[in-house]
């Protein structure tokens, strides 16, 4: 965006970057690391060099590190508001009927979506972060598993559920957390 300033040029949608201060940059792994050590610059002049994606020619220019402009979280705050109105319905569901299935479920769902978004559109913050990145998969694995559940006990219990309660949530919640642990595992 213009709201951030370059020294020498830009690279453009399609260009590569190859390398971010003294950091060079073969893999996505890299970039992630190179846009870690930039919390540590901000407010000072880092060098960028790039692959031009048109020419193939290799281009070097400086840009200054700066915080993201707040009015880029504009839309974030209004949909977390949004959310947080949903958030608490759940609370107030749950809060009135404690024992009942399909609350604490609902109150769950509410949980992992609220944190599935936020993770999710703010990808690029905290992707730079270890200890949220892997808070967010944890959410973005289980939104799908925690609404099917609350599924299949709203608005009554599904008989398959009933019948097979044990062998239902085992594969239901058992698949994805194998999926998960290798996730985690491949993100050390």
């Amino acid at each position: 965006p213009a709201v951030y300033h370059w020294k020498g040029g830009r690279p453009r949608p399609g260009d590569t970057v190859l390398g971010i201060g003294d950091r060079t940059i073969a893999s996505y792994s890299d970039y992630i690391k190179g846009l870690r050590k930039l919390g540590q610059q901000v407010e000072q002049w880092v060098v960028v060099r790039w692959r031009d994606g048109q020419t193939g020619q290799e281009r070097e220019a400086s840009a200054w590190v700066k915080y993201r402009p707040l009015s880029t979280y504009i839309w974030s705050v209004l949909w977390f508001l949004q959310e947080m109105v949903i958030f608490a319905v759940g609370v107030r569901v749950f809060w009135m009927r404690p024992n009942d299935d399909s609350a604490r479920l609902f109150f769950w769902l509410c949980i992992m979506t609220v944190g599935a978004f936020m993770g999710g559109y703010h990808w690029t913050e905290i992707v730079v972060e270890p200890v949220l990145i892997y808070g967010f998969a944890a959410f973005a694995v289980l939104v799908p598993i925690v609404s099917l559940h609350f599924y299949l006990v709203f608005p009554r219990l599904n008989p398959v559920l009933v019948r097979y309660r044990v062998a239902v949530l085992g594969a239901l919640y058992g698949v994805p957390m194998v999926y998960l642990t290798v996730l985690w595992s491949s993100m050390l």
